[in-house]
């Protein structure tokens, strides 16, 4: 979603959605994020790497999709994915990150913002630990973004209904007076 003036709007993805799928695949010349990763399930399950929200902050992860776990360099978990001609061991955080950064192009494309670093508000589920939760802000950081604050998602939720309440009632009175 972003934020204009005083309102947020939930940007719509490439076929017009605005719910887009937690995938990213990797091709042979070309990273693919959202709806365009979930076309390639069945061509590249290989390098398809599905239910990203259940990536970050877990050990012993096991794939929706065909990306073989692995453990990366440092020890952390992460995916094997053949990318750019290479085999490649990716760190959990960076295959969100480059989801995440595919999300802020898309933000981009609909509301540019000239030579600012997008500031990020990234709502995050409630049964997110304190290690998944670090994870993700980890992730923020990969996709060239800000981290300007972690909410819980009910919490995002409540607040996005008081601003609408509240734009509203100023609206009404705006218009009777």
């Amino acid at each position: 979603a972003t934020v204009e003036g005083t309102g947020a709007d939930t940007v719509p993805n490439a076929i017009g959605s605005r719910a887009t799928p937690t995938v990213v695949s990797y091709g042979a010349r070309q990273r693919y994020v959202g709806e365009d990763a979930a076309a390639q399930r069945v061509t590249n399950s290989a390098n398809t790497v599905e239910g990203l929200p259940s990536l970050l902050g877990r050990r012993a992860w096991s794939s929706g999709g065909g990306a073989e776990p692995a453990i990366t360099e440092l020890g952390g978990d992460g995916v094997r994915v053949s990318y750019g001609g290479s085999d490649l061991t990716l760190a959990n955080e960076a295959v969100v990150g480059a989801y995440m950064a595919g999300m802020v192009q898309l933000a981009r494309s609909v509301h540019p913002v000239a030579g600012q670093e997008p500031m990020l508000v990234l709502a995050v589920p409630s049964y997110y630990t304190p290690v998944q939760r670090r994870a993700l802000a980890h992730a923020g950081a990969i996709a060239g973004g800000q981290i300007a604050q972690l909410c819980d998602e009910t919490v995002a939720t409540a607040l996005f209904y008081a601003h609408e309440r509240l734009r509203d009632a100023d609206q009404s009175c705006s218009q009777v007076s």
